[in-house]
């Protein structure tokens, strides 16, 4: 008995033993070591009752308690060491795909997040871009339902794209008039309850350049619209304005001899960090410089500087920039003679002066239309960069290390080798990921297809609710209907079980198993990709990124 107890009690410590040292954690966990531990208390219980000498039994129950002393005295940061052996969770938060809308050509603008609701601007367009609108949804449940909130025609509108701004459930749009028109036009809409302000007609002096997009940005209570005019063969002017009534006037207030390139439509940014502002340009499309203006008294007073790094290129273009924590980011590619290049994130610490280049996030030629629709989203050591490539399909690509590693982050195969649009941003606390994109392989112009939401990050708390019984009863009579000779019959009754959604699709698996005809249970199960596209891939939070 004494050897048996000698043996089982040298097991489990050997096994707490490992644990604590993690070589053990993998095949000799403490869940494993249960049965050695109950064998062992037997044979002290027995012991016990076959010894009755008081020695004896001392030594039978502190041989008895050594092992649980054992657990509660294995350090804490063992614990915390073997957690973080651990593979990450699986696809942690919710990366279903929402659509938004469809049938029509789609480009997200803005996408918000205040906290307690998700907003998404989006311009839609018919085909050739005709009856351009600007809409408006929004989410409080982090994406899962929409409700529409504004709807804006643009017809006459549309010269270039429109420069929107959000803030405290307000939206301001900028749009430039048709033609000659020398006018710009503004409207204020609440992004809560749909009202749109009076149209305000602004003079700008001079026709708005389409191919430059304006860019609308907010200090305070004061409004600062950058945009170009009068494009020479390769250049166009550059103008900064200022509002202080809302937008329903505009002062000139940038310096003039503003200069920047209109090659490919490389965009002019405006950017605010604090109360400082910042605009980057290119004057030339053959310069190896990038120019930036700096104010720091709200535009009475701008100084010229250049961006600066230690990489070296014979062709420079700014393509979106952001600000977050004090810092200054700006994204860039950077080409060689060659032709090659590469894009990279710079990062300034001390308001432009200096600037620091991060790795390269990914390739770029110069044909191609990376810096198109380019955008940059940062919230503490996590960035998102995001544009097109030159097939014009998006791309996205995750930093979880202040950009000194990149991986790109894939979509959907749905959507590779066709025209897509990609917008989104960081929650206010960091921590979880909007995305909006464009989906459709037949899109042409603008495209055609559906405007989708993705959110990556925190877990659902509360699940989708299941079907109400009144709605599980028109569920069954729209299945029936799906039997019907009349093909309006059929393709009204699926469109209605489209409309519950995610929700419906339990029962539509469950009818596909009791369906009696061939017919009918191949037209349900056609439907599941309309109510759960089976072509999406989950992707894990982009914390996972390159890991």
């Amino acid at each position: 008995m004494g050897i048996a107890l000698l043996l089982m009690n040298g097991l489990w410590v050997g096994v707490l033993i490992a644990r604590i040292v993690g070589a053990a954690h993998r095949t000799l966990s403490a869940s494993r070591a249960v049965a050695p531990l109950g064998l062992y208390w037997v044979c002290l219980l027995m012991g016990w009752r076959l010894r009755r000498g008081r020695v004896w039994k001392m030594i039978m129950a502190a041989l008895a308690v050594l092992p649980m002393a054992l657990i509660v005295g294995i350090p804490r940061a063992v614990v915390v060491q073997e957690a973080a052996q651990q593979p990450p969770a699986e696809l942690p938060g919710w990366q279903r795909p929402v659509e938004l809308d469809r049938d029509a050509g789609f480009m997200p603008l803005e996408v918000h997040d205040d906290g307690s609701n998700v907003t998404v601007v989006y311009l839609r367009a018919g085909e050739k871009r005709q009856n351009p609108r600007l809409r408006v949804v929004r989410s409080a449940d982090r994406g899962r339902t929409w409700k529409s909130t504004a709807d804006m025609d643009l017809s006459g509108r549309m010269r270039t794209i429109p420069a929107v701004l959000m803030w405290n459930d307000r939206l301001c749009a900028v749009l430039g008039g048709e033609g000659e028109d020398k006018s710009a036009f503004v409207r204020t809409i609440g992004l809560r309850d749909g009202r749109a302000s009076e149209e305000r007609r602004v003079d700008l002096g001079a026709p708005l350049y389409g191919e430059v997009f304006p860019v609308l940005r907010r200090v305070g209570d004061l409004y600062y619209l950058l945009y170009a005019t009068h494009p020479d063969v390769s250049v166009a002017s550059l103008v900064l304005a200022r509002s202080t009534d809302g937008g329903a006037s505009w002062t000139r207030i940038s310096e003039s001899g503003w200069k920047h390139d209109r090659w490919d439509s490389v965009p002019a940014l405006l950017i605010a960090l604090e109360k400082a502002l910042h605009v980057f340009c290119r004057e030339s499309g053959e310069s190896s410089r990038i120019t930036h203006y700096v104010s720091r008294d709200g535009g009475r007073t701008w100084s010229k500087q250049e961006v600066r790094t230690a990489l070296r290129a014979t062709k420079w273009a700014p393509i979106a920039a952001a600000s977050h924590g004090g810092r200054l980011y700006l994204t860039v590619v950077a080409w060689e003679e060659s032709g090659e290049g590469k894009v990279y994130l710079l990062c300034s610490t001390d308001d432009g002066k200096s600037w620091i280049a991060s790795r390269g996030i990914c390739d770029a030629e110069v044909d191609d239309n990376i810096f198109l629709l380019s955008r940059l989203a940062v919230a503490g050591e996590s960035a998102a960069f995001w544009g097109l490539d030159s097939r014009m399909a998006g791309k996205l690509w995750f930093s979880c290390d202040s950009g000194s590693s990149w991986s790109e982050h894939g979509l959907s195969r749905h959507l590779k080798g066709s025209t897509s649009f990609v917008n989104g941003t960081f929650s206010t606390t960091g921590d979880e990921f909007f995305s909006v994109l464009v989906n459709g392989p037949d899109q042409k112009d603008l495209g055609k297809g559906c405007l989708l939401f993705r959110r990556w990050g925190l877990p659902d708390e509360v699940a989708l609710p299941p079907l109400s019984d009144a709605e599980t009863q028109q569920f069954h009579q729209w299945v029936d209907r799906l039997a019907d000779p009349d093909i309006a019959v059929r393709e009204q009754a699926a469109d209605d079980i489209v409309k519950l959604g995610e929700r419906a699709l339990p029962l539509v698996e469950r009818a596909v198993e009791q369906a009696q005809d061939t017919e009918v249970r191949e037209r349900l199960r056609s439907l599941r990709p309309r109510l759960f596209p089976e072509w999406w891939e989950p992707t894990a939070w982009p914390d996972q990124a390159g890991k």
